[in-house]
């Protein structure tokens, strides 16, 4: 069981990275660099730690004014373009909207409401100088994502941004 686990932990997300390539040409196969060198506090051991400012460059917050003033969901930015996060954040995003599984849409078809990629922000209250808002263009959330149950099937969703 054990192994079966993890074999799925590996296969789910190398399966959308492989069909990543087909979204975009050039996607990078190797894992991001941090800019900020990595200190190592015993203290972490015990207790939750302080990360370091701009230590994780890829981490995205998912942001939209008709859902609140601050992130309302977070992401992994995985390429230039393409921002790995939940399905089930695209879920909350499109309200009462049913998501289209295993089919790229453009966020336009679907709703009138904006969904944003906050990046480059440490702390999302603090303006400092860092952080951009991109636009989301297209969403594909993954086929096996079951918006009835969100604890069954696989909540994934790959965010294509514009202008990239």
């Amino acid at each position: 069981m054990t192994t079966f686990m993890l074999a799925l932990a590996f296969c789910i997300p190398l399966t959308i990275s492989v069909n990543a390539v087909e979204i975009e040409p050039g996607f990078p196969t190797d894992c991001g660099i941090p800019t900020v060198k990595r200190e190592i506090k015993e203290i972490a051991e015990k207790r939750k730690n302080r990360a370091i400012k701009h230590g994780f460059p890829w981490h995205a917050g998912l942001f939209s004014m008709h859902l609140a003033k601050h992130p309302f969901c977070g992401g992994t930015l995985i390429s230039d373009s393409l921002v790995l996060t939940v399905a089930h954040c695209i879920q909350i995003f499109l309200g009462c909207t049913r998501v289209p599984v295993g089919t790229e849409f453009a966020v336009d078809e679907k709703t009138s409401n904006l969904l944003f990629v906050l990046l480059g922000a440490h702390n999302f209250r603090d303006n400092n100088g860092m952080e951009q808002l991109l636009t989301v263009d297209r969403v594909i959330v993954h086929p096996n994502y079951n918006q009835d149950n969100t604890l069954e099937g696989t909540d994934l969703a790959i965010l294509k941004l514009s202008n990239r």
